[in-house]
């Protein structure tokens, strides 16, 4: 006599829940399986979960495609000049008026480049006075890489030799020649990350602002200050010029924009605006 298959043979049973229950394929696990209004209830369910998990999917993609900025200061030498270092998501940088003079100095810019795993692509210099440039052989050398500034600075750049030793640095080893010039209105760019240039004379004849728009800051050298600007008794330096660069080109920029300065805090636009000192002249 043979024994009917429990797993195929016997008749399914229902309960109360709208929940039909077939005989277990083994003696341990039971299969339990919904009725047609579950199964409904079911499919909606996957569906919503597939709708999110895409949704999320494009959220991913999205995210990927997010420039994750980084500005790095580093304050410099005795006129406690700010030296920056900007790097984006592909690890590329720049490197923005080194002013390190000191072995120290030099060792700390190049220790931060190698911690963070960085490729300095350009080394630009918004405006030639002595402690915006006191690192550019250090840098040419260290990393051959262009360096970038205004032809009307290059006489600036060239004086330096000249009065070094005025204040202090014996040691001072010249700096390299430029290889590109920047021009007013032009862009310069460098992994995901773009800059357009202003020329803003007046604190030097040559000087210059990079201005990124789409993160909302300028790198300023030493035209605005949080609460002050340039000095303007220096060689190229004219009063009327650096008023003109700064109601006509810095003031221009929207508002929320932050400054970030040669010398000491960063700033907003919308701040100098209200209350910098270039209001009294």
């Amino acid at each position: 006599m043979e024994v009917p298959c429990a797993s195929c043979c016997e008749k399914p049973k229902s309960n109360n829940k709208g929940i039909i229950t077939i005989a277990p394929p083994t003696p341990t696990t039971p299969l339990s399986t919904p009725a047609k209004r579950p199964i409904k209830r079911r499919r909606r369910i996957v569906i919503k979960l597939i709708k999110v998990i895409s949704h999320k999917y494009k959220e991913l993609i999205s995210l990927h495609n997010i420039i994750i900025m980084k500005i790095k200061t580093f304050t410099f030498n005795q006129f406690q000049e700010n030296t920056f270092v900007i790097s984006d998501n592909t690890s590329d940088c720049i490197i923005i008026d080194p002013g390190c003079y000191l072995q120290e100095e030099k060792n700390e810019l190049e220790n931060y480049i190698i911690e963070n795993k960085l490729k300095p692509i350009y080394l630009i210099n918004t405006h030639c006075h002595i402690d915006h440039i006191l690192g550019n052989a250090a840098v040419k050398s260290k990393y051959n890489i262009p360096l970038y500034l205004h032809k009307e600075d290059l006489s600036t750049l060239h004086s330096v030799e000249s009065y070094a030793h005025v204040y202090g640095f014996e040691k001072y080893k010249t700096s390299p020649d430029p290889d590109e010039y920047l021009i007013d209105q032009s862009e310069i760019s460098f992994g995901l990350m773009k800059f357009k240039i202003h020329h803003t004379p007046g604190h030097a004849p040559g000087h210059v602002v990079l201005y990124n728009q789409e993160n909302k800051f300028v790198i300023n050298g030493d035209v605005l200050f949080n609460g002050s600007f340039g000095r303007v008794d220096l060689p190229g330096g004219d009063l009327e010029t650096l008023k003109n660069s700064i109601f006509d080109v810095m003031f221009q920029l929207p508002e929320d924009t932050i400054v970030y300065c040669g010398h000491g805090p960063e700033t907003t636009i919308g701040k100098e605006k209200k209350d910098n000192y270039i209001h009294q002249f």
